[in-house]
């Protein structure tokens, strides 16, 4: 039996509100990189962008769960490459949503 990552349990150890934001947003990231893999604007987020950072970087185990996603960082930005697997997308989407409880 696997065991749940770290990164997972910091994530869900977040108080409602914030868990709430952040798995929103991060679904919300993966379904537009679902419906438009080729288009790099959705592949790209800014680490200063107001929201991000308000929702997602305010999450413990946020980073992780981006990382775990295949997204990589430089200073400014956290992408996601081309090449990245849409399937490991799809599967976190479906734990973000069955164990974080966000609304599909």
């Amino acid at each position: 039996m696997a065991s749940t990552p770290v990164w997972f349990g910091q994530l869900l150890s977040n108080e409602a509100s914030t868990l709430s934001g952040a798995c929103d947003l991060l679904v919300k990231y993966i379904d537009n990189i679902l419906a438009h893999p080729d288009q790099p604007k959705y592949r790209c987020i800014r680490l200063e962008n107001a929201t991000f950072k308000s929702r997602v970087l305010s999450a413990r185990g946020s980073l992780g769960c981006m990382q775990a996603m295949g997204f990589d960082q430089d200073p400014d930005y956290i992408v996601l490459p081309k090449n990245a697997d849409l399937l490991k997308l799809q599967a976190m989407r479906q734990s973000l949503v069955q164990r974080a409880y966000v609304t599909p």
